[in-house]
């Protein structure tokens, strides 16, 4: 849950619904609100963390979406199917590099992401849309179980900015490859 700020206290969004639905006669007197941040919610959870200096990562306009699929599509690159994967599963950057053939359950068309590796170290299930499993299947055909599905020589994954790089080569470099999940 995320906290907005109001009178210099950070605020829940329930917080103010809750306050509002008491000012409307909606809540009967006598009642705290369980979400209330000063006098309660401060006291029992940890403080708010703030955003870095770097702030929010920048996210293409999703009017720019489909033309910058449709121009994705046309590159060869490993690193283009990699990151057309990465868009269609919502994945981080390292869930998709780092991924392994044995994490991919192409019947049930399904890939199941290990808690080691994900930001929350919970598994994170995924399902496989008809694109993901076309880009994800001919990559696996000849692969062993710990093999990484976007690898280059000597069965190392794809650099960190290979997607990065390939945002610039197309003339996207204004955003970054997180951006290109959000909306």
């Amino acid at each position: 849950m995320g906290f907005a700020e109001r009178d210099g206290e950070p605020s829940s969004g329930i917080e103010r619904v809750l306050d509002a639905a008491r000012a409307r006669g909606l809540i009967a007197s006598p009642w705290e609100n369980p979400a209330r941040w000063r006098g309660h919610l401060a006291h029992l959870l940890p403080p708010r963390r703030k955003l870095t200096a770097r702030g929010h990562q920048a996210a293409m306009p999703f009017e720019e979406i489909p033309q910058f699929i449709y121009k994705l599509r046309q590159r060869s690159a490993l690193a283009a199917r990699a990151l057309e994967l990465t868009i269609l599963c919502a994945t981080r950057t390292n869930e998709t590099l780092k991924a392994k053939r044995k994490e991919f359950d192409l019947e049930r068309r399904a890939w199941i992401v290990p808690a080691e590796r994900t930001k929350m170290r919970r598994e994170h299930r995924i399902p496989l849309s008809d694109r993901a499993v076309g880009i994800v299947a001919p990559l696996c055909e000849q692969l062993k179980s710990d093999d990484y599905v976007f690898a280059v020589s000597e069965g190392n994954p794809l650099s960190q900015m290979s997607m990065m790089m390939l945002l610039r080569r197309m003339g996207y470099g204004d955003y970054t490859v997180h951006g290109t999940a959000s909306p």
